[in-house]
C-alpha cells in the first residue's frame, strides 16, 4: 500500500476554494503510466498511442487543481511519482484534432491473474490536459492564476502550466469511460493528467489512449459506449424506427449485407484471457414492395469466474445499414440488427432473450480495425400473444463493446 498525501495549501486557492476540499489517495502496488510518454503524428501508422495506467487503492480528488504536474522542478508542489494522479507526456508532431481516452479496468484489474479491485462501474477517473509555459523569474508578475493547471513556485522559477482541456463526465453518465479532445499544435508536448476522482478499496486502474481524430485512418481509441436502454416494450425495441434506426441511422434503402466472425475480449477479462467468439450474417433485399430482412447471430463468452454463455438467434426483427466508402481501407459500413434468441448458461436450460448486434467494417485487416458490439436483454413475456406491447426487453444481462476485434473479419457489402 502507498502513502497518504495531502497537497500543501496554496494561498491563491485558499481564497477561492471551500475549506472542505480535501485531496486523498492511496497509490496501489503498481508503476506509473507505462510507457510514461510517446509521440504521435497525423499520418497512418503513427496516429495513436496507448499506455497502461496507475492502479490506485483509493482516490478522491475534489478539484483538478489538486493534481499537480509531474515535473520534479516544481517540487514540493509537483507529483513526480504519480502518487496523487497519473501523468502521460504526449508529443504531437503535427497540428490537428487530438483525443485522449481513459477506460477502466486496466491491465492489473482484469484477467485471470488480476489483483483484487472494486466494481469498475463504481469508479471514476477524470482527464486534464496541460501544457507548460516557459519559466519566468519569481520577481516577474506571473499571469493570473485562473486555470486548473498552474503550479507553484520552485526555487527561483515559476513553472506555470496552462489548461488545454478538461473532462469530468461522471461515472453515472458514461460508466468506465472518459474522453477529452483538443486542437493540438505540432511540435508541442502535452501532459495528460488522469485523476482518480472516485476510487474505493480495493482499488482500480485504467488504460489510456491518445490519437488524432481528423485523419482518414481507422480509429484506435475506445469510442463512447452505446447507452444500454432501460427495459422497453419489445414492440419498440425490435421495431425499425424505434429500434435499429434509433442508434444506427439507416442511410440507404438499397440491398445491403454484412457478414463476419471472430474474437473479442470477454467482458471483464484481458485481451489474452477467455476470448469471446461471434459469427454474424445479415442482409436486406427487396421482396416486391417490402424489404426482406434475414440473418443469424451466434455469440459465446466466459465471465471472469469462468461461467460459459452461449447465444443463438431465432429471429431478425429490424436491420439498419450505414454506408461508408466503397474502398479497401477505411470505413466501409456499419450494420445493426435486433431480434429474439436463446441464451444457455452452464446447464441445458435456455432463456428467452432480446439481442442487439452491431458490426463495423473499417477495412483490412480486420483485427484491430473492425468494431463489434453486442448486448443481450431478458425477454419478459406477459403471456398474451395478441398484445406484444405488454412484453418487455430488459434489463441488460450481457454487454460487450463496442470493441476492436482481436481475430477474424467483418465485411460490409454494397449488395445483398
Amino acid at each position: 500500500m502507498g502513502h497518504v498525501f495531502f497537497r500543501p495549501t496554496r494561498l491563491k486557492l485558499a481564497a477561492i476554494l471551500p475549506l472542505t476540499i480535501v485531496w486523498l489517495a492511496f497509490a496501489g502496488g503498481a508503476h506509473a503510466a507505462n510507457p510514461a510518454g510517446n509521440s504521435i503524428s497525423n499520418t497512418p501508422g503513427n496516429q495513436s498511442t496507448t499506455w497502461d495506467g496507475m492502479r490506485y487503492e483509493m482516490g478522491f480528488i475534489g478539484d483538478p487543481t489538486q493534481c499537480p504536474s509531474a515535473d520534479p522542478a516544481n517540487l514540493p508542489f509537483s507529483d513526480p511519482t504519480n502518487e496523487r494522479c497519473d501523468h502521460f507526456q504526449l508529443l504531437t508532431q503535427t497540428t490537428g484534432a487530438v483525443e485522449a481516452v481513459a477506460t477502466w479496468p486496466g491491465q492489473m484489474c482484469e484477467g485471470a491473474n488480476a489483483v483484487a479491485c472494486e466494481d469498475p462501474t463504481m469508479s471514476d477517473f477524470d482527464l486534464l490536459v496541460c501544457i507548460a509555459r516557459a519559466p519566468v523569474s519569481m520577481f516577474t508578475t506571473p499571469p493570473p492564476d485562473t486555470d486548473r493547471c498552474i503550479d507553484e513556485m520552485s526555487g527561483t522559477d515559476v513553472i506555470p502550466y496552462d489548461e488545454v482541456a478538461f473532462s469530468a463526465v461522471g461515472a453515472g453518465e458514461s460508466p468506465q469511460f472518459e474522453r477529452v479532445t483538443w486542437n493540438a499544435v505540432g511540435g508541442s508536448t502535452y501532459e495528460v493528467r488522469v485523476l482518480p476522482t472516485s476510487v474505493f478499496p480495493p482499488g482500480m486502474d485504467y488504460r489510456g489512449c491518445a490519437e488524432y481524430t481528423d485523419g482518414l485512418f481507422t480509429r484506435v481509441c475506445a469510442q463512447v459506449p452505446s447507452p444500454i436502454p432501460a427495459p422497453v416494450s419489445s414492440a419498440t425495441f425490435l421495431s425499425q424506427s424505434g429500434g435499429c434506426d434509433s442508434t444506427t441511422p439507416n442511410t440507404t434503402d438499397s440491398p445491403r449485407s454484412e457478414n463476419g466472425g471472430g474474437d473479442v475480449p470477454s467482458p471483464g477479462t484481458a485481451n489474452s484471457d477467455r476470448s469471446a467468439h461471434f459469427s454474424m450474417q445479415v442482409r436486406r433485399k427487396q421482396d416486391g414492395s417490402n424489404p426482406a430482412r434475414k440473418g443469424k447471430m451466434y455469440y459465446k463468452d466466459q465471465t471472469a469466474d469462468g461461467t460459459k454463455r452461449d447465444f443463438k438467434s431465432q429471429t431478425v426483427s429490424c436491420v439498419s445499414f450505414q454506408d461508408g466508402a466503397n474502398v479497401k481501407n477505411g470505413f466501409r459500413g456499419k450494420a445493426e440488427f435486433r431480434g429474439l434468441g436463446k441464451l444457455k448458461i452452464k446447464d441445458p436450460q435456455e432463456s428467452n432473450v432480446c439481442y442487439r448486434a452491431v458490426g463495423t467494417d473499417n477495412g483490412d485487416p480486420g483485427p484491430g480495425n473492425d468494431i463489434f458490439e453486442f448486448q443481450l436483454f431478458l425477454f419478459n413475456d406477459n403471456g398474451t400473444p395478441d398484445n406484444p406491447d405488454d412484453d418487455f426487453c430488459g434489463p441488460a444481462i450481457v454487454a460487450n463493446g463496442p470493441v476492436p476485434i482481436t481475430g477474424g473479419n467483418i465485411e460490409y457489402h454494397f449488395t445483398a
